[in-house]
């Protein structure tokens, strides 16, 4: 839950946005640990309680190894760890850096109240979500998109599952984002306690302003990862139907 993380850290006041950035890293760094230390407890329960034999003889390498593939018998032995919320982050660090430091329209103070209030003045919170996001192909907001998933990442791939193999980091995040949403405050990016996260690397809701190929640009900033992710975007039927605008869309992103 990346945007926990991002509430941990600005439970204090930080002088510049190095210094945010280098409070959530920590956050993520604990979060990471903890949540890969609860995998190989399971996976550990899994060897020792709920072997898979039909698995393990359709996996290559477990017959070779003569190994349950709970047992590391798999020639690729990777586990994956997702990584949620990633859109509401960058939502957040730019209405942190643009209205704390830049134009000083919030204090770290003032931000604090209107999160414990969640957000309920309609005004601050329209004008928060007025800020650039993640999906509008911004600059600030591709700088953040590119900081927050490689210290995700970064975290991730340094560590080493109980299987011998390593971890991945990925950002798809099947129902997780509606969980976890469930369970978080309200955030600078505007959205209230309780919603729903984004999902995978796509935009938050309602941050599709600029249509699909600003989407796209706007998740080429997003760092390399071994696990992959998922990209929801929305086209009118009216665009979707013309004839090569979705293959060139797909073509365009992959360039």
């Amino acid at each position: 839950n990346l945007p926990h993380a991002l509430l941990q850290a600005l439970t204090a006041d930080h002088n510049d946005m190095d210094a945010v950035l280098r409070a959530f890293s920590v956050a993520v760094r604990d979060l990471v640990r903890v949540a890969a230390e609860g995998n190989n407890a399971i996976e550990r329960a899994h060897a020792n309680h709920r072997p898979t034999p039909l698995l393990s003889a359709l996996v290559g390498g477990c017959i070779g190894a003569g190994r349950d593939v709970t047992a590391g018998g798999a020639t690729h032995d990777t586990s994956g760890l997702q990584g949620v919320g990633l859109a509401d982050v960058v939502d957040s660090l730019v209405a942190v850096h643009r209205a704390v430091f830049d134009e000083k329209w919030l204090t770290w103070r003032s931000l604090r109240a209107a999160l414990d209030d969640d957000l309920g003045d309609e005004t601050l919170r329209a004008r928060l979500r007025d800020l650039p996001r993640h999906g509008e192909d911004d600059p600030l907001a591709r700088h953040y998109a590119a900081a927050v998933s490689e210290i995700f990442a970064a975290e991730v791939r340094g560590l080493e599952n109980g299987r011998g193999g390593r971890y991945l980091p990925g950002f798809w995040t099947m129902t997780t984002h509606q969980g976890f949403g469930r369970r978080t405050g309200a955030l600078p990016s505007g959205r209230r306690a309780g919603e729903a996260l984004s999902n995978g690397v796509s935009p938050s809701v309602g941050s599709e302003r600029r249509g699909p190929t600003a989407v796209l640009c706007s998740v080429s900033a997003v760092t390399r990862v071994g696990n992959g992710y998922v990209l929801n975007t929305k086209l009118a039927p009216d665009v979707a139907s013309k004839a090569g605008v979705i293959p060139s869309l797909v073509r365009g992103f992959f360039a």
